[in-house]
């Protein structure tokens, strides 16, 4: 009995007596191993004289069944006539060079800068467009309008425009008449911001008088509605600003405001000391 190690475990395998197929299971792991009785050549077999004389006699088709019926072959298609190309003469070939090639007319639509920028953008990209530009336009000082400017311009950069393209987005917006009437909504809003704290105020007031019966403390109670009243007058200068340029003025505005603080502290002062 012959003995082979298994190349996977390295396990004794017994092969029995008289085992003559190619391959042999290792009864350790399971691996095929094969065994050196096997020939890797291919077996041939040869035609006995008997079965030589049997291949050489005719074959009598007679007993064979008929075959089916085949369908008929389909037609041939016959050639599709084609014209001759035509020849042009050297006469035509010749005036057709003096006159030279044909103008080709091309369609084209004349794109306008809304539509232009409006395609890069995105219609919520306008709108963006607006309010960034609406947020720099209502400011009067020059210093103050150029940083709002570069901040809404890092904005739209921030959304992957080019700086080229932004440039032009806000030169745009800005003489645009949607500019202003979305600042005259914007200061519209103040308005009525500036009137609902003007009537919360007047109510506290009149609240506190009626309940308390305060004496100068009552002033301090005045405060919100004074300085509401003064909210919305102010709005109401930047709304009559965009009719009127001249309103849009920095020392305008500013002016308003200090003389309505001193107006306020005036009125807190009196309040208190007499």
């Amino acid at each position: 009995m012959e003995e082979l190690r298994c190349s996977q475990c390295s396990a004794k395998i017994s092969i029995p007596d008289g085992y003559n197929l190619p391959f042999l299971k290792c009864e350790n792991c399971g691996a095929h191993q094969k065994t050196p009785q096997a020939s890797n050549e291919p077996t041939y077999s040869l035609l006995d004289p008997a079965a030589r004389a049997r291949s050489q006699q005719p074959v009598d088709l007679s007993s064979l069944p008929p075959l089916p019926p085949s369908e008929p072959l389909p037609k041939k298609q016959k050639w599709r006539s084609i014209t001759e190309p035509i020849i042009a003469s050297a006469a035509r070939k010749e005036a057709a060079a003096k006159l030279g090639p044909k103008p080709m007319k091309a369609t084209a639509s004349v794109l306008s800068e809304r539509a232009f920028i409006e395609d890069a953008l995105g219609s919520h990209g306008m709108e963006m467009l607006m309010q960034l530009a609406a947020s720099y336009m209502a400011e009067l000082n020059e210093k103050t309008r150029a940083k709002a400017k570069s901040k809404a311009m890092q904005a739209l950069m921030r959304t992957r425009v080019t700086a080229e393209l932004a440039s032009q987005a806000l030169a745009y917006a800005e003489k645009s008449d949607e500019i202003d009437s979305i600042l005259w909504d914007n200061y519209r809003s103040n308005m009525i911001r500036g009137l609902v704290i003007f009537a919360v105020g007047l109510v506290i007031s009149a609240l506190v008088y009626a309940l308390a019966h305060p004496g100068w403390e009552f002033i301090l109670f005045q405060v919100p509605f004074a300085v509401g009243l003064a909210y919305a007058v102010n709005a109401g200068i930047n709304m009559a600003g965009i009719k009127i340029p001249a309103l849009r003025n920095e020392m305008i505005h500013y002016g308003f405001i200090i003389v309505a603080t001193l107006m306020i502290l005036a009125y807190i002062a009196a309040g208190i000391w007499l």
